[in-house]
């Protein structure tokens, strides 16, 4: 969740619209800010998506559309639980005030 908030951040006037599955076993806070290795969130066209997955077929990673780019903010659902719902601008505080705020400043 925070990589995608922060892409939504940073991004401008663009936002996500992301589903992902459910995951049998694991709680929610390990399914939005779980640290697994081995995983990267990238924006295809949506022209070239055939072609991303075709060219990772065969290799030892997965390609997996997991939402769309759209307007600003971000929609968050993990399997049918709404998650997330908020403008860029509900985001941005938070996050910038985090650590600062853990800092006593």
């Amino acid at each position: 969740a925070v990589c995608l908030a922060e892409s939504v951040i940073f991004s401008g006037a663009l936002g996500a619209d992301v589903a992902l599955p459910a995951l049998d076993g694991l709680r929610l806070d390990a399914v939005l800010f779980g640290e697994a290795q081995s995983r990267v969130v990238m924006t295809v066209a949506p022209g070239q998506v055939a072609a991303v997955q075709a060219a990772l077929a065969g290799q030892p990673v997965a390609a997996t559309p997991i939402g769309t780019v759209g307007a600003a903010g971000l929609r968050l659902r993990v399997g049918d639980t709404p998650v997330i719902d908020l403008a860029a601008v509900a985001l941005r505080e938070p996050y910038e005030r985090a650590i600062p705020a853990a800092m006593g400043h």
